[in-house]
């Protein structure tokens, strides 16, 4: 839809970037291979008895201050 941020066009620039890096406590970027490690521990037996979680793969950014 218009404003979406999958638009080209649209989205964060270098310096919204970089802000979000250094608010960061781990002052980085997910990167998709985060992403994809915890997915993969999600499927495996030791977190067969997770249920009804939400696992943020942000770095800390989404941490109360």
């Amino acid at each position: 839809g218009e404003g979406s941020l999958w638009q080209a066009d649209v989205g964060f620039g270098d310096k919204q970037i970089t802000d979000m890096e250094k608010a960061t406590p781990l002052r980085r970027r997910p990167e998709a291979f985060d992403i994809a490690n915890t997915v993969v521990w999600l499927a495996s037996a030791p977190a067969r008895m997770l249920t009804g979680q939400v696992v943020s793969v942000s770095g800390g950014f989404n941490m109360p201050r």
